[in-house]
């Protein structure tokens, strides 16, 4: 799915983080590297343990889309 650049996605798919993440750190490894660090933005948690949590999906995707425009909280 090819995505506006400055569009949010509602309910984003497992491909949409992929592309997200591969986008936003340059590499697959890079990705899948801060995928499984714990993230303080998310308590601490591994984002990959939010993917199989109601919810997670979008939860790591909203964290790509802070990272990508520099919004930390």
């Amino acid at each position: 799915m090819k995505q506006d650049e400055n569009k949010t996605i509602d309910d984003p798919t497992p491909e949409d983080l992929l592309v997200k993440g591969v986008e936003l750190f340059g590499s697959k490894v890079k990705f899948d590297h801060w995928m499984n660090c714990p993230n303080s933005f998310l308590g601490e948690i591994k984002p990959y343990y939010l993917m199989f949590e109601s919810g997670g999906i979008k939860k790591i995707y909203d964290e790509l889309i802070r990272l990508e425009y520099g919004v930390f909280r």
